[in-house]
């Protein structure tokens, strides 16, 4: 159970015996104001733990979805990088057969002036 739903349950807890007042009914209707008040203050206690802990949830919480982000972008990245490596392939074998081209038509201009 996640701190917050605990610390919701207590304070839920609290105010059911809050509500009861001094007409207390079974289970707590044995018990003395002073047991009352000892076990409100361990509801109040048990609530400022809880509190405290949740804290650290939602730090957990931003921390996973900086992670997720940062696994999404690295997934990116790899992404861009193959495709980068893709596209510079490419590009040289086009820049070689541009330069192919250029050196038959130079070729051929040079062989048009020697007729």
């Amino acid at each position: 159970m996640k701190p917050s739903d605990a610390a919701e349950r207590v304070r839920s807890l609290a105010a059911r015996i809050e509500a009861l007042g001094p007409a207390r009914g079974p289970p707590l209707g044995d018990m003395t104001a002073e047991e009352v008040s000892d076990l409100r203050r361990v509801l109040a206690l048990a609530e400022y733990v809880l509190e405290k802990h949740q804290d650290k949830e939602q730090l957990r919480d931003v921390l996973r979805e900086l992670v997720g982000a940062m696994d999404s972008s690295i997934l990116s990245i790899r992404g861009l990088d193959s495709e980068i490596a893709e596209l510079a392939a490419t590009a040289e074998s086009h820049l070689a057969r541009l330069r192919a081209a250029q050196a038959a038509m130079t070729g051929s201009a040079q062989h048009d002036a020697d007729v």
